[in-house]
């Protein structure tokens, strides 16, 4: 009786072990797959979009066709990766945001979407200068980007 405890319990631990090793290993795809991350804010008069992918940042701007495409570090897109991992992709396109001004002109409408084996994962609409907390770590460092990379 005792040796079949042990051995349940040895069985036992061996399938946690190897939850959590799956559970790890889902992040680490998750991570990979990512294609790029596009931000797009609009508002009457105002357009900007962002697309950050391994090796560059493209930004477009509604001032007569002001495009740019400029190379980014491995690292940099380590860093995002890592903060947008922080959010499953799965769960994106159910946060709610805290504020819904854009729906009378008080703010840009903005989305963030993430692409990933060809399929988009896209947020609801939100505030440009109010995002959901769970996207503000990520669109800071992406802003940070921008200012970084690009003229505007």
């Amino acid at each position: 009786m005792g040796k079949l405890l042990v051995i349940f319990l040895m069985f036992a631990g061996c399938i946690s072990s190897k939850t959590n090793i799956e559970s790890s290993k889902s992040l680490i795809v998750q991570q990979n797959e990512i294609d790029s991350i596009t931000v797009v804010a609009i508002s009457r008069g105002f357009y900007e979009k962002l697309k950050i992918t391994e090796d560059s940042i493209y930004f477009e701007k509604k001032r007569p066709d002001f495009k740019q495409n400029i190379a980014i570090t491995k690292e940099e897109w380590k860093t995002l990766n890592s903060l947008m991992d922080s959010i499953p992709i799965d769960d994106i396109s159910k946060i709610e945001p805290p504020s819904t001004h854009y729906q009378f002109d008080g703010s840009a409408m903005t989305n963030i979407a993430v692409y990933k084996k060809m399929e988009e994962v896209k947020s609801q609409t939100f505030d440009k200068d109010n995002p959901p907390k769970r996207f503000k770590e990520s669109l800071n460092f992406i802003s940070k980007l921008k200012n970084t990379y690009l003229d505007h």
